[in-house]
């Protein structure tokens, strides 16, 4: 199991993620419809504890350790990840959740915001940060 994480860690996270969703769900059913579960790890990693200078190509698709210091850095733009949208008219709300190609889990979402949904009607657009 350790070395199918480390190795496919791309393949594996989704596994993982879904199952602590799961097993989650269980015992709190409304705290997964609430929160995103996520995995983290932590310890050591061996010669896959690196550096800037020494992350090679032969690491992608690997769970490694990265550590450095950042000494220079591009623009850091914030990204939605779920948005709420509401109908004043039929007091309805619409959430829609967006994903990137850093999301593990599938493929990209239209980044398109909805102006009209079929059985709701026009739904507004709050933004907030």
């Amino acid at each position: 199991m350790k070395i199918r994480i480390i190795n496919n860690f791309v393949e594996e996270i989704v596994c993982l993620e879904q199952a602590a969703n799961e097993i989650v769900g269980r015992a709190s059913p409304d705290f997964v419809k609430k929160h995103e579960i996520q995995v983290g790890f932590e310890g050591s990693f061996g010669d896959r504890h690196v550096n800037p200078r020494s992350l090679k190509s032969i690491f992608l698709g690997n769970l490694v350790c990265c550590e450095g210091i950042v000494t220079k850095c591009s623009t850091v733009r914030p990204k939605v990840v779920k948005s709420v949208h509401y109908c004043p008219a039929t007091k309805k709300t619409l959430e829609k959740k967006y994903r990137d190609l850093t999301s593990y889990d599938s493929f990209p979402s239209s980044n398109i915001y909805p102006k009209e949904v079929r059985g709701i009607g026009f739904i507004m657009i709050r933004m907030a940060l």
